[in-house]
């Protein structure tokens, strides 16, 4: 996806990150960056994006419960976990929630963020495409063809 036409939700109570990611994204020209510090602004404003960048920790929660809500109701946006917690398990469990990939901070690389995120938006168009056709196929063609 053109970046100038991204729009990103950042997750995080660490305003010093956000800020930093922010600047990233603003020299890569993102269209959009909306900033969520906790978990009820995230699920405020999730629908306003294309790629969500997720914390796990919250002052008000934890990044699994929002991915599951955020896949709930919308189960093609990316989700990107980028956590400063470093435990295989919750790495694995946003996986098997649905987030797309689990980036840890203290390896954190705006070009590689970059990468992942371009991935992710490109499987999801892949996955809305897909949608779009099952839910073509599965309408009765009344002998129109």
């Amino acid at each position: 996806m053109n970046s100038k036409k991204l729009r990103v939700l950042l997750v995080d109570d660490d305003p010093f990150l956000t800020e930093l990611l922010k600047r990233h994204f603003e020299e890569e020209g993102v269209k959009e960056i909306i900033i969520a510090r906790n978990s009820q602004e995230c699920l405020e404003a999730f629908k306003k994006c294309d790629v969500i960048i997720l914390d796990y920790h919250l002052d008000d929660g934890n990044g699994i419960d929002v991915l599951r809500e955020i896949k709930s109701q919308d189960p093609n946006l990316p989700v990107i976990f980028l956590s400063g917690q470093e435990y295989v398990n919750i790495a694995i469990r946003s996986l098997k929630f649905g987030a797309f990939d689990y980036l840890e901070k203290s390896k954190l690389n705006f070009n590689k963020l970059m990468e992942v995120i371009n991935k992710a938006i490109e499987q999801g168009k892949l996955f809305r495409r897909e949608e779009r056709l099952r839910k073509i196929r599965s309408f009765p063609s009344m002998g129109l063809f």
